[in-house]
C-alpha cells in the first residue's frame, strides 16, 4: 500500500464518514486534517503542519470554485485561462516553498515582512498646496499651526509623505523583532477628515503624565489623535514634540 492510499483509506475516508453529518463540511475537514497530518510526515515542526494546512486550502479552492471560476472566465481565451492557471499555480509554489525549507514559523514571519512594501514614503510634492486643499477651514488653520510649531521644533522643512503625511526629518528605522529596515518621519501630523493624527516617536504610555494634561484626545501607538487644537493645551504638545525629538 501506498503512502497516499494509507492517508486516503485511513485518515481522509475515516475523517470524513466520521462527521458525515456535516454534509460538504465534512469533506473540507477531512482535507484539512489529511493534508495537515501529511504535512507533518515531512517533518515534525509547525512550518510542515502549515504547508500541509496551505495545500488542503488550495484544493478546497480548487473543488469549490471550479463552477464559479467557469462562468467568470466563459468568454475569455483557453491560452488566457492557461496562462492565469499557470502563474497562480507557480505563485502558491513558491509560498509553499518557504514553508518547507524554513527551519521554523518565526524565519516564515521574517521573509515575508522584508518582503512586504512600505506603502508610505517622502514625495517631493509641496505641503502647502496640500494644505491648503484641505476642505475644513479649521482643519486648514490648524494644519498650518502645526507645520509652524513642528518646524520651529526640529529646525527642517517639511516634507508631504504619500500625500497624507506632513513629516519633519528622515530616520531609519529598525524593527526588534524582525530586523528589517524602514525610512520614517521624525514627527509628523496628518489633517484627516475626522481627525488631527499627530505622529511622535515616543512611547505614550511612559508619557502617561503629560497625556493627561494635554487635554481632549485619544491615543495609539506612538500616535494621537485630536479634533481641533483648541481642545489641547499647545504648551504641553511642544513639551511632547520635545520630549519626542530627544528620544530620537
Amino acid at each position: 500500500m501506498s503512502l497516499s492510499s494509507w492517508f486516503n483509506d485511513y485518515i481522509f475516508k475515516q475523517t470524513a464518514f466520521k462527521f458525515r453529518r456535516w454534509g460538504i463540511y465534512a469533506s473540507i475537514t477531512a482535507l484539512l486534517v489529511t493534508w495537515t497530518l501529511f504535512g507533518v510526515w515531512h517533518g515534525a515542526g509547525w512550518t510542515f503542519m502549515v504547508l500541509g494546512f496551505i495545500q488542503a486550502v488550495a484544493i478546497i479552492y480548487e473543488f469549490f470554485t471550479k463552477k464559479w471560476r467557469l462562468r467568470l472566465f466563459s468568454k475569455a481565451p483557453v491560452f488566457i485561462k492557461v496562462w492565469i492557471g499557470r502563474i497562480l499555480t507557480y505563485f502558491f509554489y513558491c509560498i509553499s516553498l518557504v514553508f518547507f525549507f524554513s527551519p521554523d514559523i518565526s524565519s516564515v514571519s521574517i521573509l515575508f515582512s522584508k518582503l512586504a512594501v512600505v506603502k508610505t514614503k517622502p514625495t517631493s510634492a509641496s505641503v502647502e498646496d496640500f494644505i491648503n486643499s484641505i476642505e475644513s477651514e479649521q482643519k486648514r488653520k490648524d494644519s498650518f499651526v502645526l507645520l509652524e510649531m513642528m518646524k520651529k521644533a526640529t529646525g527642517e522643512e517639511p516634507i508631504l509623505w504619500s500625500n497624507s503625511i506632513v513629516g519633519f526629518g528622515i530616520k531609519r528605522y529598525k524593527s526588534p523583532s524582525n530586523g528589517r529596515e524602514v525610512d520614517w518621519l521624525l514627527i509628523g501630523f496628518s489633517p484627516r477628515k475626522t481627525n488631527l493624527s499627530l505622529y511622535l516617536m515616543m512611547n505614550l504610555k511612559e508619557n502617561a503624565a503629560a497625556l493627561k494634561k494635554l487635554g481632549k484626545h485619544k491615543a495609539g501607538v506612538g500616535c494621537i489623535y485630536i479634533n481641533k487644537l483648541e481642545d489641547i493645551d499647545l504648551k504641553v504638545l511642544r513639551e511632547m514634540i520635545d520630549m519626542s525629538l530627544k528620544q530620537k
